[in-house]
Protein backbone atom coordinates (compact mmCIF):
# COMPACT_ATOMS: atom_id res chain seq x y z
CA UNK A 1 0.00 0.00 0.00
CA UNK A 2 1.19 3.48 -0.69
CA UNK A 3 2.16 5.98 2.00
CA UNK A 4 1.64 9.51 2.19
CA UNK A 5 4.24 12.63 2.71
CA UNK A 6 1.77 14.32 4.30
CA UNK A 7 -2.48 14.03 5.20
CA UNK A 8 -3.21 16.43 2.42
CA UNK A 9 -1.83 13.91 -0.13
CA UNK A 10 -3.56 11.84 1.07
CA UNK A 11 -7.07 13.43 1.10
CA UNK A 12 -6.04 14.57 -2.34
CA UNK A 13 -5.38 11.17 -3.94
CA UNK A 14 -8.80 10.04 -2.25
CA UNK A 15 -10.65 12.55 -3.56
CA UNK A 16 -9.59 11.79 -6.79
CA UNK A 17 -10.30 7.94 -6.23
CA UNK A 18 -14.09 8.67 -5.35
CA UNK A 19 -14.54 11.39 -8.05
CA UNK A 20 -13.46 8.79 -10.62
CA UNK A 21 -15.42 6.04 -9.26
CA UNK A 22 -18.56 8.43 -9.08
CA UNK A 23 -17.94 9.59 -13.08
CA UNK A 24 -17.72 5.39 -13.69
CA UNK A 25 -20.82 4.31 -11.72
CA UNK A 26 -22.98 6.96 -13.03
CA UNK A 27 -21.91 6.28 -16.38
CA UNK A 28 -22.14 2.74 -16.60
CA UNK A 29 -26.23 3.28 -14.17
CA UNK A 30 -27.01 5.11 -17.21
CA UNK A 31 -26.12 3.04 -19.67
CA UNK A 32 -27.78 0.03 -17.74
CA UNK A 33 -31.04 2.47 -17.60
CA UNK A 34 -31.26 3.69 -20.97
CA UNK A 35 -30.28 0.95 -22.99
CA UNK A 36 -31.06 -2.25 -23.27
CA UNK A 37 -28.37 -3.43 -21.08
CA UNK A 38 -29.20 -5.89 -17.88
CA UNK A 39 -29.74 -3.65 -14.50
CA UNK A 40 -27.68 -6.35 -12.37
CA UNK A 41 -24.22 -4.87 -13.26
CA UNK A 42 -25.16 -1.58 -12.44
CA UNK A 43 -26.76 -2.34 -8.82
CA UNK A 44 -24.27 -4.65 -8.22
CA UNK A 45 -21.55 -1.66 -9.25
CA UNK A 46 -23.51 0.40 -6.83
CA UNK A 47 -23.10 -1.38 -3.92
CA UNK A 48 -19.64 -1.55 -4.42
CA UNK A 49 -19.32 1.75 -4.37
CA UNK A 50 -21.28 1.43 -0.94
CA UNK A 51 -18.97 -1.07 0.32
CA UNK A 52 -15.49 1.36 -0.83
CA UNK A 53 -17.28 4.33 0.52
CA UNK A 54 -17.77 2.32 4.05
CA UNK A 55 -14.35 1.35 3.89
CA UNK A 56 -13.44 4.70 3.96
CA UNK A 57 -15.42 6.36 6.25
CA UNK A 58 -14.78 3.34 8.89
CA UNK A 59 -11.68 3.46 7.95
CA UNK A 60 -10.84 -0.50 7.45
CA UNK A 61 -10.50 -1.75 4.06
CA UNK A 62 -8.76 -4.82 5.12
CA UNK A 63 -9.50 -8.86 4.07
CA UNK A 64 -11.07 -8.90 7.59
CA UNK A 65 -12.71 -5.40 7.63
CA UNK A 66 -16.37 -5.99 8.98
CA UNK A 67 -17.75 -4.96 5.27
CA UNK A 68 -21.58 -5.43 5.46
CA UNK A 69 -21.76 -3.32 8.68
CA UNK A 70 -19.39 -0.76 7.50
CA UNK A 71 -22.13 -0.48 4.73
CA UNK A 72 -24.69 -0.54 6.57
CA UNK A 73 -23.10 3.00 8.75
CA UNK A 74 -22.31 4.77 5.67
CA UNK A 75 -26.02 4.12 4.32
CA UNK A 76 -27.88 5.20 7.11
CA UNK A 77 -24.95 7.98 7.93
CA UNK A 78 -24.73 9.40 4.29
CA UNK A 79 -27.73 8.42 2.55
CA UNK A 80 -30.60 8.39 5.05
CA UNK A 81 -31.19 4.60 5.31
CA UNK A 82 -32.80 3.00 8.59
CA UNK A 83 -30.59 0.56 9.58
CA UNK A 84 -33.64 -1.98 8.61
CA UNK A 85 -34.03 -1.07 5.08
CA UNK A 86 -30.36 -0.76 4.75
CA UNK A 87 -30.26 -4.57 5.90
CA UNK A 88 -32.64 -5.32 3.58
CA UNK A 89 -31.23 -4.33 0.55
CA UNK A 90 -28.05 -5.52 1.45
CA UNK A 91 -29.63 -8.68 1.97
CA UNK A 92 -32.36 -8.71 -1.02
CA UNK A 93 -29.25 -7.49 -3.75
CA UNK A 94 -26.09 -7.20 -2.76
CA UNK A 95 -25.65 -10.73 -1.18
CA UNK A 96 -27.37 -12.38 -3.62
CA UNK A 97 -25.71 -10.46 -7.02
CA UNK A 98 -22.25 -11.56 -5.05
CA UNK A 99 -22.83 -14.71 -4.73
CA UNK A 100 -25.73 -15.98 -6.80
CA UNK A 101 -25.72 -13.61 -9.67
CA UNK A 102 -29.54 -12.48 -9.39
CA UNK A 103 -31.38 -11.46 -6.41
CA UNK A 104 -34.30 -14.15 -4.96
CA UNK A 105 -37.80 -11.98 -6.36
CA UNK A 106 -39.33 -12.88 -2.39
CA UNK A 107 -37.36 -12.35 0.58
CA UNK A 108 -39.03 -13.41 3.99
CA UNK A 109 -38.56 -10.75 6.74
CA UNK A 110 -40.16 -11.73 9.95
CA UNK A 111 -43.46 -12.73 8.86
CA UNK A 112 -43.94 -10.16 5.97
CA UNK A 113 -42.96 -11.65 2.33
CA UNK A 114 -41.35 -8.72 -0.08
CA UNK A 115 -41.34 -9.07 -3.53
CA UNK A 116 -39.58 -6.54 -6.33
CA UNK A 117 -40.03 -6.60 -9.96
CA UNK A 118 -38.37 -4.49 -12.42
CA UNK A 119 -39.98 -2.93 -15.71
CA UNK A 120 -37.07 -1.74 -17.88
CA UNK A 121 -39.21 -0.11 -20.04
CA UNK A 122 -41.03 1.37 -18.34
CA UNK A 123 -40.10 2.77 -14.37
CA UNK A 124 -43.32 4.06 -13.28
CA UNK A 125 -44.86 1.10 -13.35
CA UNK A 126 -46.29 0.06 -9.61
CA UNK A 127 -47.37 -3.65 -8.95
CA UNK A 128 -50.32 -4.58 -6.68
CA UNK A 129 -50.14 -7.53 -4.48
Amino acid sequence: MRRFAQQTELITHARDHIENRVNSLEKDVRHCLQGELAPFPAILYCFSTIDLLGAFVCGRADKKAPTTAQSIHYMTSFMGYTTENANLLLNLFRHKLVHLAQPDPIVRRDSELITWRYYHNNRREVGRY
